[in-house]
């Protein structure tokens, strides 16, 4: 199901790629393994998928993965908090600070970020869809039928701050989604990190990930034969049916660096013993 390498060299994406589970994003036609794959990612195209799984289980890799085949299938032009490997393509960096400027754009037209937004503030975030529509048309919303990753993304929902000013910002997104056709992805070691109110409660997809591959300084311990190192995807689709799913690492690790030093990484790796 992972085999397929996406075909894309340059974003131009053709109209009908979101409804043709038969051709690519370019209007290319697939293959029959290409086709399964990409009637697999269609659980994907909107929502909010959590990945949760220990430390090198690869919930960076498989978000990057599909990130990467849903602008491959669907083009949907991924944006990400981190920078991937140069073969990955094009896509948008937005570190938090990026992020924020972004949301505030969406919160100023929406009005969750004023005064008279305190009572709004208690309630689900909804927009109305001409405001939504106002968003996209005045600032050219970045988040409009994205993939966007937060990659370790209990630094932006902790459960243990649920008044900071990132978790409520990100989380009044994560409210209003639907309004954008976007797909947001959070990578996070375990669930109950993560604030349930605003997070939580909006997602679509829930996948556990793990590994047979252990990677360190000293180096990669796993099955013999590196053809058989994956990463594994297991869930449930948004129509309840279990989803799974093995990534090749040998084809998808290339798309993403797991040593990339992501905002406070840098100190803990400088400190960490293998």
């Amino acid at each position: 199901m992972g085999s397929a390498v996406g075909l894309l060299s340059m974003p131009i994406f053709s109209d009908s790629a979101m409804t043709d589970m038969f051709v690519d994003a370019t209007g290319r036609k697939l293959r029959p393994h290409q086709v399964r794959e990409k009637k697999l990612l269609a659980n994907f195209t909107t929502g909010v998928v959590f990945l949760h799984g220990p430390g090198g289980s690869g919930k960076t890799m498989a978000a990057n993965t599909i990130a990467y085949k849903l602008r491959e299938y669907f083009g949907k032009p991924p944006i990400l908090d981190y920078h991937p490997m140069p073969r990955f393509g094009p896509y948008t960096y937005m570190g938090s600070n990026e992020i924020v400027e972004e949301l505030s754009h969406i919160t100023d037209l929406t009005g969750d970020g004023g005064e008279s937004s305190k009572k709004k503030r208690k309630d689900t975030g909804h927009i109305s869809e001409d405001m939504a529509n106002t968003a996209r048309a005045a600032l050219g919303i970045k988040f409009d039928n994205a993939s966007i990753v937060w990659d370790e993304g209990y630094r932006y929902g902790d459960r243990r701050r649920p008044h900071d000013n990132l978790v409520l910002t990100y989380g009044y997104y994560l409210q209003q989604w639907r309004h954008y056709s976007s797909t947001v992805f959070v990578c996070t070691p375990e669930l109950n990190q993560i604030d349930r109110k605003r997070w939580l409660n909006q997602m679509t997809v829930e996948l556990r990930c793990s590994s047979n591959v252990i990677v360190s300084a000293s180096g990669i311990r796993g099955p013999a034969d590196p053809n058989e190192w994956m990463v594994h995807l297991e869930g449930m689709t948004r129509q309840a049916e279990p989803l799974e799913w093995d990534i090749p690492i040998l084809m998808y690790g290339k798309l993403y660096d797991s040593w990339a030093l992501v905002g406070n990484r840098t100190k803990i790796l400088e400190k960490a013993e293998f």
